[in-house]
């Protein structure tokens, strides 16, 4: 039954694209590694640690701090489950335990949001672009309605400026 249960998650986690991991919070040993995203990252097998400080020194340097504050804010309770972003996403909580003892295993997941990221980016990208456009288009407005109400020859105010003067009185 127990070997039944264990392949029936292994399929739900393969099918939804999910890496499970768990952490020994007494001993800071590694008991189960997420090695599929470690291996998607470019690590090999050897180069993966068994311990909780060594697990650290594979994330990138741009996420390290964001991951060990979502890690400190649950270990120290201030949030009910772990959850950080960065190109992974990782969610877990600390089991085991019960309102007189801390739990000592932390389990969670983790998968890839490569392609949400690369859609982030790309949306962040696009909006600068129309930030700039816009920008432009109100100054080649503002340089037209000039245009409009000045004589291209004299410089001087047009009929079109008087009109405007006289509504806008």
């Amino acid at each position: 039954d127990a070997d039944l249960n264990r392949d029936r998650l292994a399929l739900a986690l393969e099918a939804a694209g999910l890496d499970l991991w768990e952490n020994d919070l007494i001993t800071g040993e590694v008991t189960l590694n997420a090695t599929k995203t470690f291996v998607e990252l470019g690590f090999s097998e050897e180069e993966i640690v068994s311990d909780l400080q060594g697990i650290y020194g594979l994330f990138h340097p741009d996420d390290l701090g964001k991951v060990k504050k979502a890690v400190d804010d649950h270990l120290s309770g201030r949030t009910p489950q772990y959850r950080c972003e960065f190109w992974y996403a990782n969610y877990g909580r600390i089991m085991d335990g019960n309102s007189s003892t801390p739990g000592k295993r932390f389990i969670g997941v983790t998968f890839n949001i490569d392609d949400r990221k690369r859609r982030e980016v790309e949306m962040e990208q696009i909006n600068r672009q129309l930030t700039a456009q816009n920008a432009l288009l109100s100054q080649l407005n503002a340089t037209l309605a000039l245009l409009a109400a000045n004589d291209s020859l004299t410089g001087l105010s047009n009929r079109v400026w008087f009109r405007q003067q006289l509504e806008g009185a």
